[in-house]
């Protein structure tokens, strides 16, 4: 009996038993819990708020920072657009300025052209009048050269035709052998002379290819001599002239093209044959030593058993499809001449000389 009532007493506690205060605790659990649950919903939407206040203000300084940069930028570009649009005011400026400065210059251009065109005209004019008179200065000029060639050809035929009458008077009177008679063969000579200084040389042709005829320049027939006559830049082309004589004579840039010259005589140290065209000539017993061919084109030409000892053929004679066979040029100059495709057969070549040939 004893042990029940402290039993009793321990599980009561001022009429309470362990269930009240199960009950009891519990009922104050829960709002302890609620209060606890809403100070930590508290803390946490508090925490919320703050974050979203941080957040907000760096969005804000963001932002800011934003403004401040597209503000910075509008006022660079307004800026740049200023230069630009100054720049571009300048480069105006300065255009219309060289455009003003291009226009003046052209203008004084324009003045200063005008003007030279001016005086270009007055020039032109000037001398279309002088030209005008000039010519007509010339056609009488040339009217009375014309007159006066027409007077020299008719002189020149007078001159021809009365020495041709001379000679045939001389070779009648002396029936056709003019080497009786040394005066008269002396003053035909002289008169020859006379005669070929004034004439062209078409009429010089004429009075030898005569006096060729009629043997008085016929080789072996003695010969008058001709020497120191201008026989110069006469054409011969066709011509048969063989066994003529022409001692000592000057025949500059004649042409024997296709002649016959047989036998012909062009020997002498006066005579000067130079720039002569001797091509497809039949030249066989020609003499020509002691003679000057500088030159000379003897392409095609025949020189079989011709004489040019001694001649001088340098300074670019034409030598080619030649024959010089049986020929004798003893001691001849070909120094600087162009042979090629020549025949030497048993030519005779002593001491000739064929320097740079």
């Amino acid at each position: 009996m004893t042990d029940r009532p402290l039993n009793r007493h321990h599980w009561l506690y001022r009429g309470l038993t362990l269930k009240d205060i199960l009950t009891f605790v519990l009922s104050l659990l829960l709002p302890l819990m609620l209060g606890i649950f809403t100070i930590v919903i508290s803390f946490h939407e508090q925490n919320v708020v703050t974050q979203q206040r941080i957040e907000d203000r760096q969005l804000a300084r963001e932002q800011h920072k934003q403004d401040l940069n597209i503000s910075r930028q509008h006022r660079g570009q307004d800026l740049n657009t200023s230069f630009e649009q100054h720049a571009q005011y300048k480069e105006i400026a300065r255009l219309q300025r060289l455009q003003d400065e291009l226009k003046h210059e052209l203008d004084l251009n324009i003045s200063r052209v005008q003007r030279e065109l001016d005086k270009e005209i007055a020039a032109l004019k000037r001398a279309q009048d002088n030209d005008f008179a000039e010519k007509r200065q010339n056609l009488s000029f040339s009217q009375s050269q014309h007159e006066l060639d027409v007077a020299l050809n008719r002189y020149r035929d007078i001159l021809l035709v009365s020495y041709v009458k001379m000679i045939g008077k001389f070779l009648q009177d002396s029936k056709g052998n003019l080497s009786v008679d040394s005066l008269i063969h002396n003053l035909i000579r002289a008169k020859t002379l006379i005669v070929i200084r004034q004439l062209d040389p078409v009429r010089k042709r004429h009075l030898n290819l005569f006096l060729y005829e009629v043997g008085i320049l016929t080789y072996g027939q003695s010969p008058i001599v001709l020497s120191s006559a201008d026989l110069n830049d006469i054409d011969w082309m066709g011509s048969n002239l063989s066994y003529i004589s022409l001692v000592d004579v000057t025949m500059r840039n004649n042409s024997f093209f296709y002649c016959f010259l047989i036998g012909v005589d062009f020997h002498g140290q006066q005579t000067d044959l130079s720039d002569l065209n001797f091509h497809k000539g039949n030249l066989q017993h020609a003499l020509f030593h002691h003679t000057r061919l500088h030159r000379t084109n003897f392409t095609s030409a025949n020189l079989t058993t011709a004489d040019l000892t001694r001649s001088i053929l340098e300074a670019k004679a034409i030598i080619e499809c030649s024959y010089f066979n049986n020929a004798s040029i003893s001691k001849a100059m070909f120094d600087h001449s162009r042979i090629s495709h020549v025949s030497f057969y048993r030519t005779a070549a002593i001491y000739s000389t064929f320097r740079k040939c």
